[in-house]
């Protein structure tokens, strides 16, 4: 959203952040692969974990844009 409505400014920390967060995020879902196994309780919790946290995600960073970056309305 940062991109649609043109705030630069936001772009490379949101950009930057995203990136250490993956980074993080698939660490922890290798290793847990490999430790124990692709179908293993924890590797499947793992996995709903990162499409719940994905969208969650997505939905609050909708909100609080919306809350920052209030639009004026046009007469």
């Amino acid at each position: 959203m940062n991109v649609v409505h043109g705030n630069y400014k936001a772009v490379y920390p949101t950009s930057q952040l995203m990136a250490f967060l993956e980074v993080a995020t698939y660490g922890g879902v290798a290793l847990g692969v490999v430790n124990e196994g692709l179908f293993s309780w924890h590797s499947v919790a793992l996995a709903f974990a990162l499409g719940i946290g994905g969208s969650l995600g997505c939905m609050t960073s909708m909100y609080l844009h919306r809350k920052v970056f209030k639009r004026e309305a046009k007469s």
